[in-house]
Order: structure tokens, then sequence, then C-alpha cells
């Protein structure tokens, strides 16, 4: 994974309320300032994680540990994210209800990598396990949240939250959905962009991505494409494709499966990425 993409943070997605929920979460999102906050209850069987959903976050606050109140964790990424709707920016969310033992042994400030574990599901301020939690763009403001016109707790963030599909992508290969309550995620891209090495032994290039798009000649190839070819295939080789061991840059993903090289258009499946 080479892009900082935001991934859902549990390794089950068992949503047990979304954000227009009529039991306590409506008023999150309908009053002003508002958020869009999930409660998570993973596989239901004992205390599952809230895993680290980008490459790094740094703990912002910790608040409630003891009687001082629902214990809540705010949190930011140090760089910039990628989302499902296209855009980048700073990632900020919070986390209610894990419990003390969870969260003494966080400090403010701590840094977490992509996947370690941050927290469990707990009951702190609440009758069974679970998460609630919700996302926004940008740097936390103020203490991270502030009671909106419905009387509700809400995240607070330099660029507004958002709703979880809108941020947060699913890797499938690390989330297994079991209920999603009707909300539709995007996957996370099978490519990004970078370095490849073709693996086939012939690879068209096409000015375009797809395959309704004119195959690119060798003559319009650049020049570091054909240097390529002429070492890994003797100076007389002047066929219309790539070969087998080139290397290419990769600038551009279209459609998931294309990737734009200098010299034109290729399909990603037909090479492995480099690092």
């Amino acid at each position: 994974m080479k892009e900082n993409y935001l991934t859902y943070p549990c390794k089950v997605m068992r949503i047990t309320q979304s954000y227009d929920g009529r039991t306590s979460h409506e008023p999150h999102m309908t009053g002003n300032p508002k958020d869009y906050s999930l409660d998570e209850g993973c596989s239901n069987s004992g205390r599952e994680g809230f895993y680290c959903p980008c490459d790094e976050i740094r703990i912002k606050r910790i608040y409630g540990v003891g009687n001082g109140g629902t214990n809540t964790l705010f949190f930011e990424s140090t760089k910039k994210c990628v989302f499902p709707d296209g855009t980048t920016d700073y990632a900020s969310g919070l986390i209610i209800h894990p419990n003390d033992s969870d969260l003494k042994r966080l400090k403010e400030g701590q840094k977490l990598k992509r996947g370690q574990l941050v927290c469990y599901e707990g009951t702190d301020g609440a009758s069974g396990n679970h998460l609630h939690f919700s996302f926004g763009k940008g740097k936390l403001t103020g203490n991270g949240w502030t009671k909106n016109s419905k009387g509700k707790y809400v995240l607070t963030t330099k660029n507004g939250t958002y709703k979880p599909e809108q941020l947060l992508f699913v890797d499938p290969a690390f989330t297994k959905i079991i209920d999603s309550k009707g909300l539709k995620f995007k996957e996370l891209p099978k490519y990004t962009k970078g370095t490849y090495i073709v693996t086939a032994d012939t690879l068209n290039v096409r000015t375009g991505p797809g395959t309704n798009y004119p195959k690119v000649p060798y003559k319009k190839f650049k020049a570091a494409g054909k240097r390529q070819i002429k070492k890994l295939k003797g100076k007389d080789y002047k066929k219309d494709h790539f070969v087998k061991g080139m290397s290419l840059k990769i600038t551009q993903i279209k459609n998931d499966v294309w990737g734009k090289c200098p010299s034109g258009w290729v399909h990603l499946d037909y090479t492995k990425q480099k690092g």
C-alpha cells in the first residue's frame, strides 16, 4: 500500500447503529454542528479492536479515565490521507466507550502505525461492549468536540465531519463485512501510483485507459522505453509492445487497473509493483 489511504479500523464490520440511528445517533447528525457516528460491535464475541486506520496517527487527547466522564480518545493522522471521495487531507477522529484499562496504557502524543491496536471495545458509558466513533477532515479544533444544538457532543475538525463511507476505504484483506447497515463503502484500490515491472512476455501500450483505445506503436514509445527494450531483447527488436522485465513509472490510475506511463496506458494486471 503506497498511498496513505484511510481504511476501516476494525477487522470485522458489524455496525449496530449507523449515523441516522434512532436509538441515539440521529441528534448527532441533525444538530448544529454535526458528525456522522457509528456504533461498531465487531463479531460480537468478546472485546475486539480498533486499529490505526492510516500510515500513522498521533493520540491528541484522552478524556474521562476514572469518573471524569465517558471515556473518549481523540486522534489525528500525522500526514494527509487519501479518501474515497477523491480528496486528500489530514484525518481526525474520536473513539468513545473504551475501558480505563485501554486508555491507561496510552498517552497523549503517542504515535501508532497502520494496523497497530489502538483500543478494544468497551463498556464505559455503555451497556454492552462496542465502540462509537466518527471521523472528519483536517486536524482537530478546540478540544476535539463540542455540544451541538441537540445536546450531543460531536467531533470538531478544521475541515468538517463527513459520512464514514466518504472517508473510509475497506481493505478486504483486513476487514470482513458482516453488517454495514446499508452503507456502501468503496474497496481499497487494487493498484497505486509507483514503479511497476512488466511480468507478461508482451504488454500492449494504448493511447487511453481501455482496450477500446488504439495501440501505441513502437516508433511512438518514449526513448527510455526503447532503451529498455533494446537492453532486454536486442537492438533489432522493434515490435509494438513492451516486454517482460521492463520498469514502468506509473503516474496515474484509471478504472482501478489501467496505469499511465510515459509512453501510454498499460493494464496493470500484467505487471508487479516494485517495493
